[in-house]
């Protein structure tokens, strides 16, 4: 996965050079959680329910980053996977045991935007990976209860 943080204020990084600048801030540095905990919240992640239409909307996702004409190298099923495991972790930090079509949304372009690797002559144009990924995600079929 791929998060963008972005770069802390100018008063921040300040700060964050007087506090570690004289000081080794690993030696401070505390376990927030163990292993078995680890653990566990695997497990919480594998117990979240795909319905075959999520899992659908997924592989659709995917496949449709490798038809498109502007990236070169599209998402492979490890990527699919990521994107099932990652909408899985999503809905149980939500409190939930199922994954919405919301989820996938949410969750694909964190995974996806990494793996992909865009067409040269799209990059010379200008084009975004990011907003590549998003019109795929907008034109691809949300799967809809019957």
């Amino acid at each position: 996965m791929r998060v963008k943080i972005g770069y802390p204020p100018a008063q921040e990084e300040g700060e964050i050079l007087e506090r570690f600048g004289a000081a080794d801030p690993l030696l401070g540095l505390r376990a927030v959680t163990t292993p078995a905990e680890v653990m566990a919240a695997q497990e919480a992640r594998r117990a979240i329910r795909v319905e075959r239409s999520i899992r659908d909307y997924m592989i659709s996702i995917s496949a449709a980053t490798r038809r498109h004409p502007e990236i070169a190298l599209g998402a492979s099923p490890r990527a699919s996977l990521g994107i099932y495991q990652a909408s899985q972790a999503w809905a149980a930090i939500a409190g939930r045991d199922f994954v919405l079509p919301d989820d996938v949304k949410l969750m694909a372009p964190v995974v996806l935007t990494h793996r992909l690797m865009i067409a040269p002559q799209a990059q010379l144009r200008g084009q975004q990976l990011d907003e590549l990924l998003s019109g795929i995600i907008e034109r691809v079929p949300v799967p809809v209860e019957e």
